[in-house]
């Protein structure tokens, strides 16, 4: 075996490892937005989930042992945040979680988790259950391979019986325009979220996660629902339509 033959391998079982533990973090939070949309229906508060960078001070990070913080360091993901999409206030369309204990717009403010950066900006997920991913970059991590490097991926859950993304409209307080369908999705992470990976849109600067600039695929398959990114590609979300 070359010693090129070995460096290449190794780098494979590094992206490997590294597209392993995002998609377990991916998952994780996954199966927390079903919960809360099993137990809440449109109340679903959100979660925001943010992880240490290169020279990062705040206390999270510098309250970590050295091995916890190269660990978190070395997690690929900046962020990632779910909830209901509200391209509008969510106190205007009357999404008041449990836990946020008024109905003032200040209440809902404070109590709401999600913390879209990219997502509320575009129509397309006005409304529907999804979780924002960005990825870290260079000046971030150490060796960010360029397939990831600042790309944002958006998955949004489908419902059970027809595929269509779940609707807040259907599920909210509002009984003239009620589905309850749109309380159900695949109990397969892969089968019940949908993945958004646009070239143009979320601020990918003409190139998807997961691919190289000339459009061609260079990450493996993952096993897992950080799969359906790499399976689907757009040139921009109106392709998605």
């Amino acid at each position: 075996m070359t010693y090129a033959s070995d460096n290449r391998e190794a780098l494979q079982s590094e992206i490997n490892s590294q597209l392993s533990v995002a998609n377990a973090e991916v998952e994780a939070a996954l199966v927390v937005l079903k919960a809360d949309l099993d137990r809440l229906n449109g109340r679903v508060p959100g979660i925001f989930k943010d992880y240490c960078v290169l020279g990062d001070d705040r206390e999270k990070c510098t309250g970590l042992s050295e091995v916890e913080l190269s660990n978190d360091q070395g997690i690929v993901i900046e962020y990632l945040t779910g909830g209901f999409v509200h391209v509008t206030p969510p106190s205007d369309i009357g999404h008041i979680a449990p836990e946020c204990g008024g109905s003032d717009d200040a209440a809902v403010e404070d109590c709401m988790q999600a913390g879209f950066k990219l997502a509320e900006s575009e129509s397309i997920f006005d409304k529907h259950l999804c979780l924002e991913v960005h990825f870290k970059d260079t000046t971030e991590m150490h060796f960010a391979k360029p397939f990831f490097t600042n790309k944002t991926v958006v998955l949004c859950a489908n419902v059970k019986e027809t595929g269509a993304l779940i609707d807040f409209n259907m599920i909210d307080d509002d009984m003239d325009e009620a589905d309850t369908a749109h309380t159900f999705m695949n109990e397969k992470l892969e089968t019940a979220w949908r993945c958004f990976n646009p070239a143009q849109d979320l601020n990918n600067g003409g190139q998807n996660f997961g691919y190289d600039s000339d459009g061609g695929k260079v990450a493996p398959i993952i096993d897992g629902v950080l799969n359906n990114c790499i399976k689907v590609k757009q040139e921009s979300l109106n392709d998605a339509l």
